[in-house]
C-alpha cells in the first residue's frame, strides 16, 4: 500500500508505503515469521537557486511467534533472559539529504545525507545494530568539456549479540550458567577525487578516479578508463587497481561492449 501527495503548487512531496507479508502459509513450520516494513519522506524543492531537502523514516519490524530460551534453562532461571521469539526486532531508519545546483560560469551541483539505522533486537541474543551514514560530494563543471567530482563517506556500525556459557550437570544434562554481550564495531572513511573529458562532440569520454579509504578498511582504489560511442554502440576500456593492506594488490582491465536499442 503506498500513496503520494503534492503541495504547495508542486514544491512539496509526501509519499508513505507500507508493506505486510508472513511466510507458513501451508503450516508447513512450527512458527509463522510476520514482516511490517514502513517508508515515509517528505521533500521540499523550492526551484532554481534554492536547495531541495528530504526528510525520510522507515521501520523495518519481523516476529516470530516461536518461542526459544537459552541451552537447559531450568524452571529456577527463568527469571533471567527467558525465552522469546525466534525472531522479535525493528530497526528504525533516519534520513536527511540536500542537493544544491548552484548556477554560474563555473557550475557546481552540491549533494549531503545523513541516515541512521537503529535495530532493537528483543530475542534472547540481543543482536542490536547502530549505525550512521554520512556521505558528500561536489561535481563542478567548467566551461571546456570539464568535469571534477570529490566526494566522501564515512561509516560507523556497532553490532551486538550475547553468548551462553553452559555446563554439565550430574545428570549428563547441559545447563546455562551465564551470558556475555559482546559488541563489534565496524568504521571507516573513503574520500574520491575523480575527473572526466569529453573529445569528439562527446562521442569520446575519458575518466579518472581515485579513492583510499581508511579505518577498518584500508586501501586505494584507482581507475583509468574511457568510452566511445558511435551511433547506438558504445565502446569502454576500464584498468582498475587495488591497493591493499597486507594482502595481494588486485589489478582488473575490463572491455565492455554495449548496444542501445
Amino acid at each position: 500500500m503506498s500513496d503520494n501527495i503534492r503541495l504547495l503548487s508542486n514544491r512539496l512531496f509526501a509519499s508513505i508505503s507500507y508493506e505486510s507479508k508472513g511466510d507458513n502459509l501451508s503450516d508447513t513450520k512450527t512458527g509463522t515469521t510476520k514482516y511490517g516494513n514502513l517508508s515515509t519522506a517528505v521533500t521540499y524543492a523550492h526551484g532554481a537557486g534554492y536547495p531541495t531537502i528530504q526528510l525520510g523514516y522507515g521501520l523495518n519490524s519481523r516476529l516470530n511467534d516461536q518461542f526459544i530460551r537459552p541451552p537447559g534453562i531450568t524452571d529456577s532461571l527463568r527469571s533471567f533472559r527467558d525465552s522469546s521469539g525466534a525472531a522479535d526486532d525493528a530497526a528504525t531508519r533516519y534520513t536527511l539529504g540536500m542537493s544544491y545546483d548552484i548556477p554560474g560560469s563555473i557550475r557546481n551541483f552540491v549533494t549531503l545525507s545523513f541516515n541512521t539505522v537503529n535495530r532493537d533486537d528483543k530475542t534472547i541474543y540481543r543482536r542490536d545494530q547502530k549505525s550512521m551514514y554520512l556521505q558528500g560530494s561536489v561535481s563542478t563543471f567548467f566551461k571546456i568539456p570539464f568535469q571534477t567530482t570529490v566526494s566522501f563517506s564515512t561509516s560507523q556500525t556497532s553490532s551486538f549479540n550475547q553468548f551462553f556459557y553452559s555446563a554439565s550437570g550430574a545428570d549428563s544434562a547441559v545447563y546455562y550458567t551465564d551470558s556475555l554481550l559482546t559488541e563489534l564495531k565496524f568504521n571507516y572513511t573513503s574520500v574520491s577525487l575523480g575527473a572526466q573529458y569529453r573529445m569528439m562532440n562527446d562521442a569520446l569520454r575519458l575518466t579518472a578516479q581515485i579513492a583510499p579509504t581508511f579505518g577498518d578498511v584500508n586501501r586505494t582504489a584507482i581507475r583509468f578508463g574511457g568510452d566511445y560511442t558511435y551511433r547506438a554502440h558504445v565502446f569502454e576500456l576500464l584498468l582498475d587497481i587495488y591497493q591493499n593492506s597486507g594482502i595481494k594488490d588486485d589489478t582488473i582491465m575490463s572491455f565492455v561492449y554495449r548496444y542501445n536499442f
